[in-house]
């Protein structure tokens, strides 16, 4: 028998562990193969799923953003129309005010002309001065309340302005959220079509993998009597390379 080094016969002793240890495990490895396939396919399954759900609620989100800025919008254009209405009203109320008071004006103007020119006001001095100090107090009400109504108006044309840059504003909020929520519906609408088509490519994977692995079981049914054999052959051959070693 010619001479074999130890290192060559290690060589070969571990190349057959490695092919017994390779021939052992087909059917677990089958198995094990399948679930990696199925929980990979499950996990995408899984986060489209959660996207589809995340996006939803962003859509709901917009939805009820852009229905309160509409509500807001409706209340502040009737705040203005009211502020509109007042001021209009205040006008026409100053100027029947005015009116008045020109007419006062002029009354008195009258009235303390006739009393110079008399001197003693015809006799009736006492009900002449008593009459034009009641004009006066009515002229200085007019007044007053033509002030007060100018005031209104002042406060109300700020509150108009006041408004409107807020109408402009939540206009501007709205048109954005409007564009956001078109771009959320197209991205839902590509995710739910995504979802869809996993699902039933989960449902083709589901019966192919089964077929898989009957296939497999079969396939390993059918060789395990000469893949036992194989084995023990491979095992004799160790046996052989370990007592040769002994030996030397």
């Amino acid at each position: 028998m010619a001479d074999v080094s130890l290192e060559a016969l290690k060589r070969v002793k571990t190349a057959l562990q490695r092919f017994k240890t390779d021939l052992s495990p087909f059917a677990s490895t089958t198995a094990q193969r399948v679930q990696e396939c199925q929980n990979a396919a499950s996990r995408e399954l899984n986060k489209t799923q959660q996207t589809v759900e995340n996006l939803r609620q962003t859509v709901k989100w917009l939805e009820e953003q852009i229905r309160q800025l509409t509500q807001k919008l409706q209340e502040t254009e009737q705040r203005l129309q009211a502020l509109k209405d007042q001021i209009a009203e205040a006008r026409e109320i100053i100027q029947q005010l005015e009116q008045h008071a020109r007419q006062i004006e002029k009354k008195l103007d009258e009235l303390n002309a006739s009393y110079d020119e008399s001197g003693s006001g015809g006799g009736d001095e006492g009900g002449l001065a008593q009459y034009i100090r009641q004009l006066q107090q009515e002229l200085a009400e007019c007044r007053r309340r033509i002030a007060e109504l100018r005031q209104l108006i002042s406060e109300n044309q700020r509150e108009q302005e006041a408004l409107q840059n807020q109408m402009e504003q939540m206009r501007r909020q709205k048109q954005q959220a409007e564009q956001e929520l078109d771009v959320q519906r197209r991205r839902l609408q590509r995710y739910c079509d995504k979802l869809e088509r996993l699902s039933t490519q989960m449902n083709s994977l589901q019966g192919a993998l089964e077929d898989y692995q009957h296939i497999a079981h079969t396939f390993h049914a059918a060789s395990q009597e000469k893949g036992e054999l194989t084995i023990r052959c491979v095992d004799q051959c160790i046996d052989c390379v370990d007592a040769y070693m002994h030996m030397n």
